[in-house]
């Protein structure tokens, strides 16, 4: 975003004291807090109703000084004349309201010793603190405070740098200026470009380029600057466009600019102004960019530069014929406003001795808990401007803590865990005479407490002091009461199983008895513990101890195992008897009978578990798994053909070994996929044995198919000329494809067309209804003739002599020269020559071989010397008198070239060919124009010629 910019440097090298001014009836002094960057000066307080007295004295040099005082404009943002004394020691400005003073100091010699500002603000009203009284205590603290703001008057910025004398930049010789211009105009050689100073020095002016008229047609402005340094001239009647680069001087003469007319201006002020004036008519524009700089030595004496540029958006139309000051596209330099600097009234709670207050610069009711634990002093004070106490109001105010410290209660040693069956026992603290209280005390006063009464659980039991600065304390105890846990069950165990784990209602007791093997864990061993009735007991030990007990019984188990010979079957085999060693027992599982017989084809595929069991409390039993195992799925492949003396192979699956028979056209019999070539049709039958032994077989028939008999013929007279076709014909195949195929109709047909440009064999393949492949072949014979010729020369002055060189093939050749002669029946070795004049002429030579012929041709251009006529000077474009259009009457000529251009040098009009003419538009007036022509003859004549042509129009 483009903004006014204003940029000014200062470099101060020997800047004096800002307390060359004082007030000798100030209340208080301060410096100012600016907000624009600027050094801060002298800050004087008076209060209501007075007037300040300032005294100037100055830092050196040679006496007497002169001084002149100003006041400040904040409307204006400006300094106003005040009063001047010369030829003085000092210089007192007294009786003086609030506002800002700025005194400038000249010494005998001429030079300027100093430039001061003071700012006097005035107590409008005063400010006022009060802190209210703090009750004495020893824990919290709260502090509570009133402000009034009283009222002062502001102060300001000084004026920004651009219209602060203390960096005034008075222009002269020595000063540095650049003027750049961005815009769009047509016709940019009409323009005019101005600078212009601002109306406090008389709104003097400076040509930076005068207009010279209408010597370039150009459009547009980027970035032309103008400038006091050293650079090249500016010639807008020969500059390239855009306009652009920087410049000193203008015009053909290459004439200085003349600054002197804003000499003695000050480049900080506001109003300076750019201009774009517009001299000619019939154009137009807008100034879009535009800036301005200054550099130099301040009146100060310090190093600064101003700079000056155009806002975001800014657009100045160029009127058309604005040639004036008055009337021109202009920029000009807004001045700033003032900005004022009031003053904010802060606060901050303070302690002594110090202790942290939070929010004390943010609240005026804090609550401090805990609060100081001394006596401590708490102040309020005002902060941000200068003590308001000097007029009458107060800037602070203190307040008085009086700490007063009391005891902390503790409650004496004692143990925290009780039963409900303990005595009842007495509470001790180290603070006499307090009150106990909480559940189970039964006397608040000696602090007796019952865990009996308190009954189970944990209680909170509190000791409140009777001084109310001192400090309870709290303890808990804890009460329990003796109980029995119930142990899970088990059942009866034999002898033989694994550990057991029992487990209470009540965690983390201990374990004994006959087989247990850990007693914290609660592990119990049958073995160890042996046939028969165990009691197990259970104890949780604490303060209220918690019991349980358990009977365990542990019996014997009898021992049974089952025989057998096989585990795996096919599904197709014969039942199968088991055997056991105990009796009385019975058998279970799928495909089992009550006798101990397993049918592998009514347990059908699958593994199965088969159990014996002796039943009893302990029970006995063993078990085996069978496996069934399904018949393997053979298959020898789907059916074969295969042509005369081919090979297929064939492919079992579903087994793991495989025969084959009968092995006749067979690469192997014994694997899975043998290679089968058989003489004549075959079925073959595989056999497949799995892994588990299972069987199973399949069959598969391979057909063996005779191959085709194929023919190619041409059909039709043969050979052929070139161009020429014939048809194909092939016999005895299904699908076909003929090669090569790009001279063919197509390529896939029976009778496909041919039109070889040579001598041409084609070869047809493809299969029968069998798939069985063959091929045959045809000839197409091709007479190829080509007619070439050249001529030498093909083109020339007349007359002119021209020889025939015959490049062709063929037998015999027929003439044909486009003057009415012809040569018919020659041999090729004959050079026939022919003498022409003037014309284009069209030879012929057709070559023969029997009935095959081809036909080529050269043109002969004969010309005269070229001659140009005459060329108008008026044209009358009115449609009444035929004389319409200009143009250049000529002979033999081989290019033209016409421009025309109007009195700007803009091009209106052009003839690019011989014989072309120029119409003039409608809206083009009437007038005088310029054109430049350019010709060439065929015989190489060049013409060249310039001059005025009028185009006249009715009224």
């Amino acid at each position: 975003m483009k903004k006014i910019l204003i940029v000014i440097c200062v470099c101060c090298f020997t800047c004096g004291v800002k307390a060359q001014i004082s007030c000798t009836n100030s209340a208080y002094a301060d410096t100012t807090s600016y907000t624009n960057g600027l050094p801060n000066d002298s800050l004087f307080f008076i209060c209501s109703g007075q007037l300040a007295n300032l005294l100037a004295v100055p830092p050196g040099g040679t006496s007497p000084w002169d001084f002149t005082w100003q006041n400040f404009n904040s409307i204006g943002n400006s300094w106003n004349a005040l009063s001047t004394e010369l030829n003085v020691l000092s210089s007192a400005l007294n009786g003086t309201q609030a506002g800002g003073y700025r005194c400038s100091i000249t010494d005998a010699d001429g030079v300027v010793v100093g430039i001061y500002i003071v700012w006097v603000v005035r107590f409008v009203t005063n400010p006022s603190v009060n802190v209210n009284a703090i009750p004495s205590g020893c824990t919290t603290v709260n502090l509570v405070g009133q402000v009034t703001n009283g009222s002062i008057t502001p102060y300001y910025n000084p004026p920004s740098l651009a219209v602060d004398p203390d960096a005034a930049l008075i222009v002269d010789a020595t000063t540095t200026i650049t003027v750049c211009f961005t815009g769009t105009h047509t016709f940019v050689s009409d323009l005019a470009f101005h600078l212009r100073g601002p109306s406090s020095c008389g709104s003097p002016d400076v040509t930076l380029a005068p207009s010279p008229g209408v010597c370039n047609g150009g459009n547009n402005i980027s970035n032309l600057c103008f400038t006091t340094a050293a650079s090249p001239n500016f010639d807008v009647c020969t500059a390239a466009v855009p306009l652009t680069g920087t410049y000193d001087s203008y015009g053909a003469l290459s004439t200085a600019i003349n600054w002197a007319p804003i000499y003695g201006c000050d480049a900080s002020q506001a109003g300076w102004a750019v201009q774009i004036w517009d001299c000619v008519g019939l154009d137009f524009g807008v100034l879009t960019d535009a800036t301005l700089t200054f550099s130099g030595t301040s009146e100060g004496g310090f190093p600064v530069t101003y700079s000056y540029t155009t806002p975001a958006g800014f657009s100045s139309n160029i009127n058309d014929n604005s040639c004036s000051s008055a009337t021109a596209s202009t920029f000009t330099v807004p001045a700033p406003p003032a900005i004022p600097i009031n003053f904010t009234y802060g606060y901050i709670w303070t302690a002594e001795p110090d202790f942290i207050i939070p929010n004390n610069t943010t609240s005026l009711n804090i609550m401090l808990n805990p609060g100081p634990t001394v006596d401590t002093e708490f102040t309020l004070t005002l902060t941000g401007t200068g003590p308001g106490a000097v007029c009458g109001g107060t800037d602070t105010d203190t307040e008085f803590y009086d700490f007063q410290p009391g005891e902390i209660a503790e409650i004496n040693p004692i143990a925290t865990e009780y039963c409900t069956l303990n005595d009842p026992f007495v509470l001790t603290a180290n603070i006499a005479g307090g009150t106990w209280s909480g559940t189970g005390i039964v006397n608040s006063a000696d602090g007796t407490f019952d865990p009996e009464v308190a009954g189970v659980g944990n209680h909170t039991i509190t000791y409140t002091p009777n001084s109310a600065c001192s400090v309870s304390a709290s303890i808990t105890l804890s009460v329990g009461e003796p109980g029995t846990t119930s142990i899970t069950p088990v059942g009866v165990l034999c002898l033989g199983s694994g550990l057991v784990q029992l487990t209470a209602e009540s965690a983390g007791g201990n374990w004994s008895g006959d087989g247990i093997v850990d007693e914290n864990a609660g592990m119990f061993d049958p073995n160890v513990a042996g046939a028969g009735v165990h009691t197990i007991t259970y104890l949780l030990e604490g303060i209220c101890p918690v019991t349980g007990s358990l009977d365990l019984e542990v019996q014997g188990v009898p021992a049974v195992t089952i025989f057998f010979g096989q585990t795996s079957f096919c599904i197709d085999a014969a039942p199968y008897q088991l055997a056991v060693d105990v009796g009385g027992g019975e058998w279970s599982g799928t495909g089992m009978d009550a006798d101990g017989v397993f049918s592998p084809a009514e347990a059908g595929i699958g593994t199965f578990v088969i159990t014996y069991t002796v039943p009893g409390i302990c029970e006995s039993s063993d078990s085996e798994t069978m496996t069934v195992s399904a018949l393997p799925t053979v298959n020898a492949g789907a059916d074969e053909e295969i042509c005369e003396d081919a090979t297929v192979q064939l492919g079992a699956s579903g087994a793991q070994n495989y025969s084959w028979s009968p092995s006749t056209g067979l690469s192997s019999a014994s694997v899975a996929n043998p290679n089968a070539s058989p003489n004549s049709t075959v079925t073959y039958t595989v056999t497949g044995t799995d892994a588990n032994g299972c069987v199973d077989t399949d069959q598969v028939q391979v057909v063996v198919n005779p191959s085709p008999v194929v023919t190619a013929n041409v059909v039709g007279d043969n050979p052929i000329c070139q161009g020429e076709s014939l048809q194909l014909n092939a016999d005895g195949l299904t699908t076909m494809t003929w090669t090569p195929s790009g001279s063919l109709t197509g390529a896939n047909t029976e009778n496909p067309t041919a039109t070889p440009s040579t001598t041409t064999t084609y070869t047809v393949t493809g299969v029968d209804a069998n798939g069985c492949a063959g091929s045959a072949t045809a000839t197409v014979n091709v007479i190829i003739v080509n007619s070439i010729f050249n001529t030498n020369p093909d083109e020339g002055l007349s007359p002119l002599g021209v020889v025939f060189n015959n490049q062709s093939t063929g037998s015999t050749f027929d003439w044909d020269f486009g003057n009415g002669t012809t040569l018919n029946d020659v041999d090729i070795d004959e050079t026939p020559t022919q003498i022409y004049e003037t014309g284009t002429y069209i030879i012929t030579l057709t070559a023969w071989t029997g009935d095959c012929f081809d036909v080529s041709t050269q043109s002969v251009f004969v010309y005269l010397p070229a001659e140009l006529f005459t060329i108008p000077n008026v044209i009358t474009p009115n449609g009444k008198d035929g004389n319409e259009a200009f143009f250049i009457e000529s002979t033999y000529f081989e290019t033209l070239s016409v421009k025309i251009f109007n009195r700007w040098g803009k091009e209106v009009g052009s003839i690019d060919t011989p014989g072309g003419k120029w119409n003039p538009s409608s809206d083009l007036s009437a007038g005088t124009y310029y054109y430049v022509m350019r010709g060439e003859g065929y015989d190489g004549q060049v013409f060249q010629r310039e001059g005025n042509l009028t185009i006249l129009r009715d009224e």
